[in-house]
Order: structure tokens, then C-alpha cells, then sequence
């Protein structure tokens, strides 16, 4: 075990949940309570970064080194997106018997998480 790696993975990770606490905070202020939308912004823009850093990390880049993949990719978008909270927002509306936002949760943070990944990986491989 790298005792640099860890240092670096944790350093990440302290980013990465300083900016998604900070991004639901701010989604709430914007856009209400009534949806989980800081936590979709957040998934969606960690998609869309991830697919841009699997592209980058296939390149032959000096500056995409190991500390900088596991800062960026393990720690700070491992941080930043959530699947566990998505889960649980999800599972809260369909115990409240709310479908239709349980529902309309679960088709955006796939369908936008996936699209946002792609676009991500093929953007990159366009302009490299």
C-alpha cells in the first residue's frame, strides 16, 4: 500500500465532498426541495468528467499521471457523485408512494449519467 496514493485518494475525496454538499445546497437554493436535483447535477457532471478522464487516461499525457487519475477519478469524482444517495432519494419516493418522482429519479440519473459519460468519452476523442 502507497501511503502517497492514500494521502492523494483522500484528498480527493475531501474535495470532491466539500463541492457536492456545496452543489446541493446550491441546486436547493435554485431550484426548491421538492427533487433531488443537487444530487442529479452532481452524478451528471461526474459522468461527464469521468468520460473525459477514461479518454485522457488512454492518451499518452504527461500530466494525466497515477496521482492525478487517483486524486481526480477514485477520490474526488468517487466523492462527488453518489449513487447511494440517489438510491436512497429514490427508495424515499416509492415508500411515499410518490411513482412518478421515484420514477422520473431513477430514467434521469441513468439515461443524463450515461449520455453525460459518453458525451464526455467522445468529445475528448474528437479534440485530442
Amino acid at each position: 500500500m502507497n501511503l502517497s496514493h492514500l494521502l492523494v485518494v483522500a484528498l480527493g475525496g475531501a474535495t470532491g465532498a466539500v463541492l457536492r454538499y456545496s452543489t446541493n445546497l446550491f441546486a436547493m437554493h435554485l431550484l426548491g426541495r421538492h427533487f433531488p436535483w443537487g444530487t442529479l447535477i452532481a452524478n451528471v457532471v461526474g459522468s461527464l468528467v469521468m468520460g473525459i478522464m477514461w479518454r485522457l487516461l488512454q492518451q499518452d499525457i504527461a500530466w494525466v499521471t497515477d496521482n492525478v487519475r487517483l486524486f481526480l477519478m477514485v477520490g474526488l469524482l468517487g466523492a462527488f457523485t453518489t449513487f447511494s444517495t440517489f438510491s436512497m432519494d429514490s427508495v424515499q419516493f416509492f415508500m411515499s408512494e410518490n411513482w412518478l418522482k421515484g420514477c422520473y429519479n431513477v430514467a434521469l440519473n441513468l439515461f443524463l449519467c450515461l449520455l453525460a459519460a459518453y458525451c464526455g468519452a467522445w468529445l475528448t476523442q474528437r479534440f485530442l
